[in-house]
């Protein structure tokens, strides 16, 4: 496991004595210069870089990687990272492979569907404008023959519109057979796909944040009550597994099950049973906590010895975003958190006998990898990026990715910097160890 930066690593050391060029204005300057940028980060020129805006996760289709873009295109790339083909698609696309071939089901903001079929030559055959919504204001597809919009599911296939009796929606995915929706109310309704009769209603507890199908017959949702694993047959539950905290998110890759929280990354294997959780770097109050002596010049150029106490009061991370991906015999988990801190400063100049106390509030923003041996399950963790800052809006600055995928092309497992207006790709080889 990487070791965390010292006190020394940030430029903070006991009894520092502060030149008189520093602080002739004022002793607060050097709180100031505490706080100032930190980042740890990974060289741009470790990695290919495209003025692309990327709009979703890249996937592979055959030897090509796809990358979606905002602008209604997605690019094909080869093995060598070059553009082969570029397709124009609609305002939100849902994508399916075939066998050999790539469909592409597009909606538009009028609420025309539109068809797009790719083979594994790259030829393409379109179909624009194949239906048209009525009554369409806003959607987005379920599956490739269902689109969400009014509140009411549009069946592409059939031309049929089914009213979903419930009361708002937070979440909405289909299978086969039936359509799931999570309410306002955090109830799981279940309807059915063919003429959208109500099936049943469950309570599985708030939060709940996602639903994904294990194989034909069971599917799992995790909410502030743990992780379930339902029958489709009879809506049971068969199994159950608790944690603490709300879940930030729920992903599969068959057979595993991960759910974040702010403090772990939970993990269930589905063939074994085993549950096991993995923290996230700890990040020490060295980062952020001080109590020492410092010597300043005050206006009168006259020595003042004044001692700087500090306290913290927490508050609980944000996920800024996270993926994690199988690739050979171990997962690979990236994440970016962020999370607000308050500091009370109480400052006492020993010479004039007199003291004040302010406070400030700050930021920090932490990347990281997390890689688990799924053979014996020991994990390590590695930084690759830290920042504090007294400003929030500094993070939306472009050193800054705003998302991270991982995705593996051509035999390597690739990491996905996401910025605002193009994109970044990293062999995570070069980046990660893993350390037993």
């Amino acid at each position: 496991m990487e070791a965390s930066p010292t006190k020394s690593d940030l430029g903070i050391t006991s009894k520092s004595r502060m030149s008189l060029g520093y602080l002739e204005r004022s002793p607060f300057i050097f709180i100031v210069f505490l706080f100032i940028f930190i980042i740890f980060g990974v060289n741009a020129q470790d990695g290919l870089s495209f003025n692309i805006s990327l709009s979703s996760k890249p996937f592979v289709f055959n030897q090509y990687l796809i990358i979606p873009e905002k602008n209604n295109k997605i690019f094909f790339f080869n093995k060598d990272f070059s553009i082969v083909k570029t397709v124009e698609v609609g305002y939100k696309n849902y994508y399916l492979i075939n066998q050999q071939n790539l469909e592409i089901y597009s909606l538009e903001k009028d609420g025309s569907i539109s068809f797009c079929r790719i083979d594994s030559e790259l030829y393409e055959q379109s179909i624009k404008n194949i239906r048209k919504i009525p009554d369409f204001k806003d959607g987005f597809f379920i599956r490739s023959d269902l689109v969400f919009y009014n509140g009411g599911i549009y069946d592409v296939k059939n031309s049929k519109v089914i009213n979903l009796q419930v009361n708002g929606v937070r979440y909405v995915t289909a299978d086969d057979k039936f359509v799931f929706v999570v309410d306002h109310y955090d109830k799981l309704n279940v309807f059915s796909k063919n003429d959208g009769n109500l099936i049943g209603k469950y309570n599985l507890g708030a939060n709940v944040s996602g639903i994904v199908f294990i194989d034909e017959n069971h599917f799992a949702v995790a909410s502030v009550k743990g992780l379930y694993i339902i029958s489709k047959n009879d809506f049971k539950i068969q199994r159950k597994r608790d944690f603490p905290k709300t879940p930030r998110g729920l992903y599969f890759y068959y057979p595993y099950i991960v759910v974040p929280t702010i403090e772990k990354i939970y993990v269930y294997n589905y063939l074994t049973d085993v549950f096991v959780a993995f923290k996230y770097s700890k990040i020490t109050n060295d980062y952020w906590y001080d109590s020492e002596d410092y010597a300043f010049y005050d206006y009168d150029k006259n020595l003042s010895y004044f001692t700087v106490d500090t306290f913290t009061s927490e508050n609980n991370f944000d996920i800024l975003y996270f993926d994690f991906c199988l690739f050979g015999d171990k997962l690979y988990f990236i994440n970016s958190r962020r999370q607000m801190f308050n500091v009370d400063y109480r400052v006492y100049d020993y010479r004039k006998k007199k003291g004040r106390s302010f406070s400030r509030t700050f930021y920090t923003r932490i990347g990281e990898f997390l890689i688990v041996d799924t053979d014996n399950w020991a994990f390590s963790n590695q930084i690759f990026e830290f920042a504090k800052t007294r400003y929030i809006y500094n993070f939306s600055h472009s050193n800054f990715p705003i998302n991270g995928y991982l995705v593996v092309f051509n035999e390597n497992l690739y990491w996905f910097r996401v910025y605002r207006d193009y994109f970044t790709v990293v062999p995570v080889a070069r980046l990660v160890y893993y350390q037993k």
